[in-house]
């Protein structure tokens, strides 16, 4: 049985908690940057989640050296989501209630658990599919977005005008 080393990486402190593997300084440098990379990816997405809520956490197999990123957050409705991440996209790889007595988290979970070990593209796509509080913030960001570079437009043509 191949004994596993668990790193979690908490987002936004990005404070590091290390157990001890088998890799050289070097290799934790070089881990260090990629994961912090990946977290400043992932802040888009922490105010269409519950905010603070986002971490990493990379299971590392010693047998095999591999390193299995997951990414664990909880959802608006009340779901707790850990995410697989691979080269082929994203994976809902379990799901838990945060609140019990929350009948909307009730229902959202058996929705996620419909789409457990599907794979998707994109973060977005996964979130849009088991969230519909995460989509409408999603289209109202964007709204706001569309609606920033119209009136910026606007007052760029207003003032070529004077």
């Amino acid at each position: 049985m191949a004994s596993q080393f668990l790193r979690v990486w908490t987002f936004p402190s990005c404070h590091s908690f290390m157990f001890p593997t088998r890799k050289r300084k070097a290799d934790y440098m070089h881990d260090q940057l990629v994961w912090q990379e990946l977290l400043n990816a992932l802040k888009e997405y922490d105010d269409k989640v519950c905010p603070g809520s986002i971490s990493l956490i990379e299971r590392h197999d010693a047998a095999s050296s591999a390193q299995r990123p997951r990414l664990q957050l909880c959802i608006l409705e009340g779901v707790w989501l850990v995410i697989s991440l691979s080269d082929c996209g994203f994976t809902i790889v379990s799901a838990h209630l945060a609140n019990e007595a929350n009948e909307t988290a009730r229902t959202t979970l058996s929705k996620v658990l419909e789409f457990a070990n599907a794979g998707f593209e994109s973060m977005d796509a996964l979130l849009s599919t088991v969230s519909p509080l995460y989509r409408g913030r999603f289209h109202q960001s964007l709204f706001d977005r569309l609606t920033a570079l119209q009136t910026e437009e606007g007052e760029s043509q207003s003032d070529q005008r004077h």
